[in-house]
């Protein structure tokens, strides 16, 4: 509005200052004096009779002409003056023009003005029902996500709890599980135990039965070897009566003598060489049978001491 006022206030000034010089102008030419006719002098009077006629047609012809000139430099200067006036009235309708397509200019701007102010203020109510609906759905996502943290926490607490009773089941099973298996590992061990001493049990009976055959069949064979090896002994020469020393004898199957040496001697070294020479001389010494009693005499020791 400021700009606009000032443009009215511009155009107004330019036309007073035209208008007041073109009225400076018409009151010039309206109060010019026409000169006067220039006086003629008596003496001249008296002698225009002796001038003739053609003189005076010259003077008037001069007067005319100056007239004339008078006159057309008033002419050219009214037609200066209308040709100023047409252009400052042509400059006047151009710039009333100009003021009045400015004046629509301003009235279109002003439209504008308010219709964007409309807009904006449509823009700003369409923003805050956005941000009001917007504030509505972030309420509402809360609150969902709030209900769906409850419904999540609700759902890992059963599944924890779920978990928790599949781990104590799990716990119970596995510890009744370990029960079993301890009260099936303590049968098996108690069957083990009642059989390794059923076991043990009978290998000492069988040893106690086995210890008493070769006891037996000892008492029945020693006497029998003591014989073959008294029967094979040569006395030394010079050697007393009444020696005897403890031999060992290891033997092979069937009762081979494969070594023999004295362990407990007489004290008299060649009754013991004699002694050794006779039980290797006896080979094979007498054994029994049975395989398993004729173990026990692999390694046989007995006394001897010969009668004679």
């Amino acid at each position: 509005m400021g700009n606009h006022a000032r443009t009215w206030l511009y155009v107004g000034c330019s036309l007073a200052v035209h208008a007041i010089v073109l009225l400076l102008l018409i009151l010039s030419f309206s109060f010019s004096p026409t000169p006067p006719p220039t006086p003629i002098p008596s003496s001249q009077a008296i002698q225009a009779v002796a001038i003739d006629e053609q003189a005076v047609q010259t003077e008037i012809q001069r007067m005319q002409a100056q007239n004339q000139k008078q006159q057309s430099s008033k002419t050219q200067k009214m037609a200066q003056l209308e040709e100023q006036t047409r252009q400052l009235e042509q400059q006047r309708t151009q710039k009333q023009r100009a003021l009045t397509e400015l004046e629509k200019q301003r009235e279109q701007l002003q439209q504008r003005q308010q219709s964007l102010a409309a807009q904006h203020e449509a823009e700003q109510q369409r923003l805050a029902k956005l941000k009001a609906q917007r504030a509505r759905t972030e309420q509402q996502l809360a609150e969902q996500r709030k209900q769906q943290a409850k419904t999540e926490a609700q759902a890992e607490e059963r599944r924890r709890q779920e978990q928790k009773k599949a781990q104590e089941a799990a716990a119970e099973a596995e510890r009744k599980a370990e029960q079993q298996r301890l009260a099936r590992e303590k049968q098996r061990e108690t069957q083990r135990r009642e059989a390794a001493l059923e076991r043990k049990l009978a290998e000492e009976a069988a040893a106690r039965a086995h210890a008493r055959k070769v006891a037996a069949a000892k008492n029945d064979y020693i006497p029998a070897i003591q014989r073959n090896v008294t029967q094979n002994w040569l006395r030394p020469v010079g050697i007393p009566r009444g020696l005897s020393c403890v031999i060992h004898v290891r033997m092979g199957a069937g009762g081979i003598v494969l070594d023999a040496r004295v362990v407990q001697s007489s004290g008299n070294t060649a009754f013991d060489h004699s002694a050794e020479t006779a039980v290797r001389k006896a080979s094979p010494l007498p054994v029994p049978n049975d395989p398993a009693i004729a173990a026990a005499f692999r390694d046989l020791s007995f006394e001897f001491q010969p009668s004679s």
